[in-house]
């Protein structure tokens, strides 16, 4: 078992959070913005289809089947977002 993390800025163009290897992962995302929304999903989320998190929430763990991709992307300006992966 490995534990990964990492940070990115999120914008208004979707952009690969993680990717989970051939063994899957649990993964938990944390928006955090004091202000700001961040929208999850596959590869073509917008604003209008993916998985909201307001400012400063997290999403609880998932489990990310092998090779699976998560992207995010805001619906405006730039949002910070923090990810932790166990695999």
């Amino acid at each position: 078992m490995a534990i990964e993390s990492g940070q990115l800025t999120v914008t208004t163009s979707a952009q690969v959070v993680y990717t989970a290897d051939d063994d899957g992962a649990w993964l938990q995302i944390h928006n955090d913005a004091v202000t700001g929304d961040i929208f999850l999903g596959p590869a073509g989320v917008t604003a209008s289809t993916g998985f909201h998190l307001d400012a400063k929430e997290e999403m609880g763990w998932m489990h990310i089947k092998a090779y699976d991709v998560i992207y995010a992307i805001t619906d405006s300006g730039t949002v910070a977002l923090s990810w932790l992966a166990v695999t």
